[in-house]
């Protein structure tokens, strides 16, 4: 059931992402349902499954993205290698509240490594379109503690409940 239940719910996410989320965006940055479906199911997984699941999940955003291939392969493999880090520190307490903490910090690491990922790839490949300036970074990151504390409450909140 769990090898059905994660591809669909990631496509899920990844389609309303795409379709709904470009609809209530805060200053053109949409909601990470892929990204929040993503955290969830790594803090189970092993860091080998992770870090496929991130290239594979990343490749199918980069095939659709205006930033340079890679951008989000590298973004969600770091979120795989941000779910260890997380685990291995947090791993003698095991709570909704560690587990909730940790997805809203990564979050915020999603929102703030992905345009600077693309920004120094296209850098890199000389492929400068001006997709992006380094000035919206203060607006990306408002747009990334809004939507990671949001999310984090919305998240711990439906676990807590769940428990229950």
């Amino acid at each position: 059931m769990r090898y059905f239940l994660i591809p669909t719910s990631i496509l899920l996410a990844f389609f309303l992402e795409w379709t709904v989320g470009q609809k209530i965006s805060l200053w053109f940055v949409p909601p990470p349902f892929t990204a929040l479906v993503l955290l969830y199911w790594f803090w189970d997984m092993k860091f080998s499954v992770r870090v496929w699941l991130g290239v594979i999940v990343g490749m199918l955003f980069d095939g659709i993205s205006a930033f340079p291939f890679g951008t989000y392969m590298v973004s969600f493999v770091a979120l795989g290698v941000g779910t260890t880090f997380f685990r291995f520190f947090f791993s003698n307490v095991e709570s909704t509240l560690t587990r909730s903490i940790s997805i809203g910090a990564l979050l915020c690491m999603f929102f703030v490594a992905t345009p600077a990922w693309g920004r120094i790839l296209g850098f890199l490949s000389a492929s400068q379109n001006g997709f992006l300036s380094w000035g919206v970074f203060p607006d990306i990151l408002g747009a990334a503690a809004l939507w990671a504390t949001v999310l984090t409450i919305l998240f711990s909140s439906a676990i807590a409940k769940l428990q229950k």
